[in-house]
């Protein structure tokens, strides 16, 4: 049998894992997808058998990315609070918005992906704060 070095260990993400962090976003299937800018069927494949993140495709590091801001205390908040603004019908306008601070993370380094995803986040709560009140 083949064993698997730490380092691939590292890189698979359960199925299991997928799915929680789906249902902890409390996105369904086409969500999570539009999300992560990939097909439902990508989302039920990884969910039936994990992802191994050592490949370089775009919904991969998508994934990834969704992963890090997780792991961040302050971006994981932000997130959480913005995703819960767009429920509903504003599902179509707050997914990719999501998404492109998704893409903008990959595009610079952690640290500073943080920093513009909570910027973009913020320059968004204003956006809906100024439109509640001119509804006023």
């Amino acid at each position: 049998m083949n064993q698997m070095t730490n380092t691939e260990q590292m890189a698979t993400i359960t199925g299991n894992k997928v799915q929680e962090i789906r249902e902890e976003l409390d996105l369904n299937i086409d969500q999570m997808a539009q999300l992560l800018n990939v097909s439902s069927r990508t989302i039920q494949r990884w969910e039936d058998d994990g992802i191994d993140t050592s490949g370089k495709s775009a919904g991969k590091q998508n994934f990834q990315d969704l992963l890090n801001v997780m792991e961040s205390k302050i971006a994981r908040k932000e997130l959480f609070n913005t995703l819960s603004k767009f429920r509903g019908a504003g599902m179509a306008i707050g997914i990719p918005l999501i998404s492109s601070v998704l893409d903008t993370l990959s595009l610079i380094t952690s640290g500073a992906g943080v920093y513009v995803g909570q910027e973009i986040v913020d320059m968004l709560q204003n956006v809906i704060e100024k439109q509640k009140n001119s509804k006023k």
